[in-house]
């Protein structure tokens, strides 16, 4: 194991309340390299946790299925208001302006 690895995996224990969980082993595994990580029980094949890594930040799947939920919301209000989608254009516009590599950092 690399120590890179050891790194990672230190900080999904740290993240994940290894420690405030009465001590219990688990498995961490990664099949795509730690683009995503699955939690369970030795023994078990089961999923308990899942996270995945967007732009260098870990969030879990539950919070990836709420966000595309509003993304979807929002989408659907952008298109039966027409005002909001100029403004929301505007605010994709000046954020491309305030960063330029906005785009490269949202596909990693």
């Amino acid at each position: 194991m690399t120590q890179e690895q050891k790194q990672l995996i230190q900080e999904l224990q740290i993240m994940m309340g290894f420690d405030k969980i009465g001590g219990e082993t688990w498995v961490l595994e990664s099949p795509d390299g730690g683009k995503t990580v699955t939690k369970r029980k030795p023994g078990t094949t089961s999923e308990k946790f899942m996270l995945e890594n967007i732009s260098g930040r870990w969030h879990s799947m539950d919070e990836l299925r709420v966000q595309a939920r509003r993304n979807d919301r929002e989408q659907d209000l952008r298109q039966q208001f027409p005002a909001l989608q100029e403004a929301y254009d505007v605010y994709q516009s000046l954020l491309l302006l305030a960063d330029p590599n906005i785009d490269n950092k949202q596909e990693k």
